[in-house]
């Protein structure tokens, strides 16, 4: 005998446009805000007091060192987008802009004497919470800085300090750097390597009251590299150099989840479970990283998301029942267009052919017809007259008749059966 297997899938979510918790506290975090489209390289400032943005609202440099600003709003100029004069041919992760960082510019092996590195910072929107859990990413990309003068290198341990004061470093020359180390960064011998964009991210357990994030490569005495062009086929006759672009910076808090619930049924076991809204990272319990798995046991299956700035939550709660009549319902379904219990109406597959004489109609509260449909498989997509019905409980008749095997102990194949039920529309 076939039986179902119930799904119950909880859905915790943190939005960062929606709940004070779940925001993002960068608060500029497409470089998309601007006072003045930029005309040249260089125009990220250097300010003390933070009280001066020349281009790109709520980003300074910690440091007398020069971060970049690119736009497309830029005409004429080394920072126009995509065709940045010195770099290569770039577009924005999203949006019409993002900024840009030497990472590390100097002589690999002699990096206590020649050690250049720039830094962004901003102001978060509220000071982290003591005990909270943060998740921490941006997009980033290498890009050719150059390559006719330098050797092109990737290196690791890019990161970022929280800090509950801002960074203020003055630098003389020839060094210029902000000193480590940072709270977190992208593990040792992991490279950024790729002109494409990559998104990087961090947990981070707050301290409590800091408010500053600084991004960048934190100085160290030696720096790993990757040697992805040299125009002189050496490291060590002329500078190397690691420029980066940053998109999309994120920090938010990964407390205070929204819960949801949705059933879901399928005939038997293996089952794919996780399909919901695909995209970003993924971490199941079971240990896989992909946005799905096949799942051949009961028990409960969670999964963690990342996407952009949004964290989620999801446990899916897997239940094998008895399955009494090869049609079945769900007691509830959930038209929101996420992918999953948008629509209601029987499962009949492994009825048909032997299903006759199949009818099934919805009302609402008032006695009204808002669905009804006599071709087995169409379901209800929780409109009426094309406008979205309210949450609430609709009662339903289901009719139909079974042929031949599904017959099984009936006396007569031509007897009716009758469903009364109802079901509950959640959004």
């Amino acid at each position: 005998m076939s039986r179902p297997i119930l799904i119950l899938l909880l859905v915790p979510v943190i939005l960062c446009s929606m709940y004070a918790h779940g925001q993002n506290l960068i608060t500029n975090p497409g470089f998309e805000l601007k006072n003045h489209c930029p005309n040249n390289r260089g125009e990220i400032s250097y300010t003390p007091f933070y009280d001066y943005f020349a281009t790109v609202q709520d980003w300074v440099s910690p440091l007398n060192t020069t971060p970049d600003y690119f736009s497309t709003c830029a005409t004429d100029s080394p920072v126009m987008v995509p065709y940045c004069t010195f770099d290569g041919y770039h577009r924005p992760h999203s949006g019409d802009a993002f900024a840009g960082i030497s990472v590390f510019s100097g002589t690999p092996g002699k990096e206590t004497e020649d050690y250049w590195s720039e830094y962004l910072e901003t102001k978060l929107s509220s000071p982290l919470i003591a005990g909270h859990t943060y998740y921490l990413s941006m997009y980033a990309c290498l890009t050719f800085h150059l390559p006719q003068y330098y050797n092109i290198v990737a290196i690791d341990k890019i990161g970022v300090r929280l800090t509950t004061q801002m960074i203020d470093t003055i630098c003389n020359g020839p060094m210029f750097y902000v000193n480590g180390p940072a709270d977190v960064e992208t593990p040792p011998d992991v490279f950024i390597s790729d002109t494409s964009w990559q998104l990087v991210s961090w947990i981070y357990h707050a301290k409590g009251g800091e408010q500053w994030f600084t991004l960048g490569a934190f100085y160290r005495d030696h720096v790993n590299v990757k040697l992805i062009y040299s125009p002189v086929n050496s490291l060590d006759s002329i500078s190397s150099a690691c420029n980066m672009f940053i998109d999309d910076v994120c920090v938010t808090d990964m407390e205070d989840p929204i819960v949801s619930d949705t059933t879901l049924y399928t005939p038997q076991f293996p089952i794919t479970v996780g399909a919901i809204n695909p995209g970003g990272q993924y971490l199941w319990s079971t240990g896989d990283t992909s946005f799905e798995i096949n799942v051949v046991l009961p028990g409960v299956y969670t999964r963690q998301r990342w996407n952009n700035c949004q964290y989620y939550i999801d446990t899916f709660k897997v239940e094998e029942i008895a399955l009494t009549s090869c049609v079945w319902l769900p007691n509830a379904f959930t038209p929101n267009n996420d992918g999953e219990n948008d629509e209601f109406g029987p499962g009949t597959t492994y009825c048909e052919p032997d299903l006759q004489n199949f009818s099934f109609t919805i009302f609402n509260r008032w006695g009204q017809i808002v669905f009804q449909t006599t071709t087995p498989g169409e379901k209800w997509n929780g409109t009426f007259n094309g406008m979205p019905q309210e949450i609430g409980v609709y009662p339903y008749i289901l009719k139909y008749t079974l042929t031949g095997p599904r017959t099984q102990s009936r006396s007569s194949s031509s007897q009716i059966t009758m469903v009364k039920g109802d079901v509950t529309l959640i959004r």
